[in-house]
């Protein structure tokens, strides 16, 4: 049964009506990559602190886990213990258990 009206594609699927519809997709896909931005320089940050503390200690003059431990903190504690390190604690002192 047909309606009694008659309808033109282009004047229904207009650009305005194709920009409202893929809208929110476009949205998504913007969050989608701030996100990933934000992710990337987050790591990028927890690489550079677990560097730099590598760099501060010697591998003779820590215990056995603390490489593990520096790959597995993050960015917050790094910058912790890099300061305690710059402040004169030893990184034996730093990475005793207790």
């Amino acid at each position: 049964m047909r309606s009694g009206r008659n309808f033109k594609l282009a004047d229904v699927f207009t650009d305005e009506f194709f920009d409202r519809l893929f809208q929110p997709l476009e949205e998504a896909k913007q969050e989608g990559v701030q996100e990933g931005l934000k992710q990337g320089a987050q790591q990028g940050e927890r690489q550079a602190l677990q560097g730099v503390l590598s760099d501060l200690i010697e591998a003779g003059d820590t215990p056995a886990d603390a490489a593990n431990r520096i790959a597995e903190a993050d960015s917050d504690q790094l910058r912790l213990w890099i300061k305690s390190l710059a402040r004169g604690t030893s990184p034996r002192q730093l990475f005793a258990e207790g």
